[in-house]
């Protein structure tokens, strides 16, 4: 991410901030997976998805909600990943990993939306499949890291523009110095 340059208007010690912050998540993911820990990785993709869905969400919204989890997805990560899942599975699959079991299931019970099983490696994500339902979609989780990264990039490049409306950045600057600084959202 350090292709990203500095923002066009507003507060840029926020921005700077918030780009390392997410730079940081997105090494720590990496670390994570290097050292074979894939649910403390999956843990900590689904909660930076999170961040930004919610950084992203109408200005006087105080909560993440699925639909702004599920917009984000459609919009950043989706595009061109070569993932096979859709945005309520991840949703589905997020608040499976993050909540319980329970969530994941009252996701699925809506039509179309598969279970996601992870696979370990790009080289036989099918291996994964063998001790799932047929009903599922497997995801690899190299991939589902590398469309974070490139959905990352893609966020940050987006609102990085001079003609970002000036709510839309003065909302996410706001929420962002909430977030870096540990204040409740408000």
């Amino acid at each position: 991410m350090s292709e990203l340059t500095e923002p066009t208007a507003g507060d840029s010690g926020t921005w700077n901030r918030l780009l390392n912050a997410l730079a940081e998540i997105v090494a720590a993911i990496d670390d994570n997976l290097a050292a074979g820990r894939s649910v403390p990785a999956l843990l900590l993709l689904y909660a930076g998805i999170d961040l930004l869905a919610w950084l992203e969400a109408p200005g006087d919204q105080t909560e993440l909600r699925g639909s702004d989890f599920k917009s984000w997805c459609l919009r950043y990560l989706l595009p061109e990943s070569g993932l096979e899942c859709n945005a309520n599975e991840l949703w589905a699959a997020r608040c499976a990993l993050l909540h319980n079991v329970a969530a994941e299931a009252r996701e699925l019970r809506k039509a179309g939306t598969r279970s996601i099983r992870y696979a370990t490696s790009t080289d036989r994500p099918d291996a994964a499949a063998s001790d799932s339902p047929a009903d599922g979609v497997t995801v690899a989780i190299p991939t589902l890291r590398e469309a974070f990264r490139r959905a990352v990039t893609r966020y940050c490049e987006a609102f990085d523009r001079p003609d970002v409306p000036a709510a839309r950045e003065a909302a996410l600057l706001r929420r962002a110095a909430q977030v870096l600084d540990g204040r409740p959202h408000t």
